[in-house]
This record gives structure tokens, sequence and C-alpha cells, in this order.
């Protein structure tokens, strides 16, 4: 029978993927400070493995968040992690993957650009790749430009 996986589980799993690719720190890097095979960080990442109250604890010192931090924006009562499980399911059927960690890259190396006229023309660029691409339409709502 398959191991049926606890939405809270997921979304830990995503803030420690969110929080470990935005420092740049590698699935092996963590497992090598946690002392875990990569697999094994996988598994937490996924929501495949539960993590227990120590190893967040280890985990959060690596990457220098409180404990808190991996249920921040998280539900808190039963009926939200009910439907939270429902949310997740419905999400992976219309956007089956999230971000890439190429693309969590992407975002961690313009969060870091200082200067805000060199943030807006990187941003200018990829818009206009996009719309000569027929990604975005001209008008886009959603999105500030």
């Amino acid at each position: 029978m398959a191991k049926d996986i606890h939405p809270v589980d997921v979304f830990v799993g995503q803030r420690l993927r969110q929080r470990r690719i935005s420092l740049g720190i590698t699935q092996e890097d963590m497992a090598n400070a946690l002392g875990l095979s990569f697999q094994q960080v996988q598994k937490y990442e996924k929501g495949m493995n539960r993590m227990s109250s120590s190893r967040l604890w280890e985990i959060g010192r690596i990457v220098g968040v409180d404990v808190a931090y991996f249920f921040e924006g998280m539900a808190t009562d039963i009926a939200s992690i009910t439907n939270l499980r429902s949310d997740l399911h419905a999400r992976a059927q219309v956007a089956p993957t999230a971000l890439s960690e190429r693309e969590l890259r992407l975002v961690h190396h313009y969060g870091a650009i200082r200067d805000q006229s060199i943030k807006d023309g990187v941003y200018s660029l990829i818009r206009a790749l996009n719309l000569k691409d027929g990604e975005l339409e001209e008008d886009e709502v959603g999105f500030a430009a």
C-alpha cells in the first residue's frame, strides 16, 4: 500500500527546497551537512519522508532560519490543512512542475542585483523576449511591468 503523503510535510519540504536553493546550497551539500544521502534530502523536500522536530531544527540552523520559517504561510486549522491537500493535488494537475532549480537560482540572482536600473533592464529584456515568442500578451494583467 502506498504511503499517504501529508500536505504539511509537502509544504515544509517546499519551504526547505526554496530556502536551500535561494542560498545556493545543493542537495548534496545539505545531505553532507546533515550526514544523510542526497536522496533523503530529496524525500524531505518532496514530503515523502517526514522530518523529526530535531532534524527540522538542525536544518534550520544550517540554512539560517528559525523552525517557524518552515511553517510560515501555512493554514493552521484542520479544515484548512485538509483543503490544502486538495489544493496541492489540484495545483499539481494545473501546473505539474514547480519552479525548477535553475529558475529559482535565476530569481535568487535577480534579487541580488542592487542597481534598480539594471534590474529594470533585465526585467524588460525578459518580458520583450517573451512578447516576441508570443508567450505573453502586450496588455497582460496581474503583474506590474
